[in-house]
């Protein structure tokens, strides 16, 4: 019986020795239960919910959400545009090198809630008189699906991304790089 009671207060310190360090390993806090009557002696609490994320829907920043193809016409080249889920972009223009836009220059957040209410862009049949000098033609590969031109929709979702994706050849510039003329600088 002597040996029992000596054995028992080193397994009780060893094992308050473990939840010690098991708690500082964890750092999980311990609530501490003070009614003798009610076992167990230590309760962890819940770990803590992280925050909701408010980017754009995709497990990689380098995530392409999407290519943007402008065909080319008299007066301007060809064109394709990457936009990646972290805002970065890469613009791809026929007879020159590629130009690489840093992360967060494209509002990704807008543009993916746009393509979430477009759906399948290859329901878009998109399709309208042009002029041959200055008439592209606007396509949209998302989710490994291409769409008609969207420069032909003047209502609705598809006509917001069309802005949107107008707004982004602005911001990026690309119209002094596209045009088949030399820009002339005031």
């Amino acid at each position: 019986m002597k040996k029992i009671l000596f054995v028992f207060p080193i397994v009780a310190f060893l094992a308050a020795g473990c939840n010690s360090s098991q708690q500082a390993q964890n750092q999980t806090p311990v609530v501490q239960n003070t009614n003798p009557t009610s076992a167990p002696n230590n309760i962890q609490a819940p770990a803590p919910t992280p925050p909701a994320s408010t980017s754009p829907p995709s497990a990689n920043p380098l995530d392409l959400l999407a290519t943007v193809n402008v065909s080319g016409s008299t007066n301007t080249l060809p064109y394709s545009i990457k936009i990646f889920a972290d805002g970065s972009a890469s613009v791809f223009i026929q007879n020159q090198s590629e130009r690489d836009f840093k992360t967060g220059t494209v509002n990704t957040v807008t543009f993916a809630n746009l393509l979430q209410k477009v759906g399948d862009v290859s329901q878009i049949t998109g399709s309208c008189s042009k002029s041959a000098s200055f008439g592209t033609i606007t396509t949209i590969t998302y989710n490994d699906k291409t769409s008609g031109d969207i420069s032909c929709t003047f209502t609705g979702n598809v006509y917001s991304l069309y802005q949107f994706i107008s707004q982004t050849q602005s911001q990026l510039g690309l119209e002094k790089y596209v045009s088949k003329k030399p820009v002339v600088q005031p």
